[in-house]
C-alpha cells in the first residue's frame, strides 16, 4: 500500500515543508515501508497509537497511523512449524504482552514433580545445530556441549560468538507427541517444556529481537 492507493492517505502535498523529500519516489518507498511495519504491529497491539518506537512522530506519521488503524482490519502472521508469535515477535514494540516483560512465575519450569524449579535448564540434547550449515558464507554447526548453565528463563537463541542465530539456520527438531505436549502444557501453566521435552533446554529459546533494540 502506497499513497497513491487510497486517497485517504496522505500524501506528499499533506506534508510540511520541512518533511518532503526532495524525491517524490523515495517518499512514496518510504509511505509503503511504513504502512507494511505499522501493519505488523497492529497483529499484536491493543491499538497504534499505544505503540512506542522511541522516535520522535510527525503529523503525517499520526495520519497514516490514523488510515491504517481504520482500514487494516486483520493481520494474518504466517510462520513455520515450532515457532510461534512470541518466538519471533515477542518483543516487538506496541505488542500487548511483551516477552520481556513476562513474570518468573510465569515462565520458570519445573522439574517432573511438577513443584520443583530447575535450577537451569537441561542441555539441548543433540545440539542446537547438530548438521553443519552454511549460510550467506557463514558455517554454524552448535553441538550439545556446546551451551550448557542456560538460566531457567527464556533465552536467545546465538552462535558461537553471541550473534543472533539466523531463522534461516535448522535447529534441531522438537518432540510432536499428544500426551508429552499436554505433560508440557501443565493445564494451562506451560511450565513442564523443558522437563517432558525431548530437546532440553531448547523449549524456552527465542528469535525476537530484544526489547532495546
Amino acid at each position: 500500500m502506497n499513497e497513491h492507493d487510497d486517497p485517504n492517505l496522505p500524501t506528499a502535498s499533506d506534508l510540511p515543508s520541512d518533511d518532503r523529500p526532495d524525491d517524490p519516489d523515495r517518499r512514496r518507498v518510504l509511505t509503503g515501508l511504513a504502512a507494511a511495519g505499522l501493519g505488523l504491529a497492529l497483529a499484536g497491539c491493543q491499538s497504534v497509537e499505544g505503540a512506542s518506537t522511541g522516535a520522535p512522530r510527525s503529523a503525517a506519521d499520526a495520519r497514516l497511523d490514523a488510515a491504517l488503524h481504520d482500514q487494516v482490519k486483520r493481520i494474518v502472521v504466517i510462520y513455520a512449524e515450532n515457532r510461534s508469535f512470541a518466538n519471533l515477535y515477542g518483543n516487538f514494540p506496541g505488542v500487548q504482552y511483551p516477552l520481556s516483560a513476562v513474570t518468573p512465575e510465569r515462565y520458570v519450569q519445573l522439574d517432573r514433580d511438577g513443584s520443583t524449579p530447575l535450577a537451569t535448564l537441561p542441555k539441548i540434547w543433540g545440539g542446537l545445530v547438530p548438521q553443519a550449515q552454511e549460510i550467506d558464507g557463514k558455517r554454524y554447526v552448535i553441538a550439545e556441549r556446546d551451551i550448557a548453565g542456560l538460566r531457567n528463563q527464556p533465552f536467545h537463541l546465538t552462535d558461537a560468538h553471541g550473534a543472533p542465530l539466523p531463522n534461516s539456520v535448522i535447529t534441531r527438531d522438537l518432540v510432536h507427541r499428544f500426551y508429552q505436549n499436554q505433560m508440557q502444557i501443565n493445564a494451562g501453566r506451560n511450565n513442564q517444556f523443558a522437563a517432558w521435552g525431548d530437546s532440553g533446554g531448547l523449549v524456552m529459546g527465542i528469535t525476537a529481537v530484544p526489547a532495546n533494540r
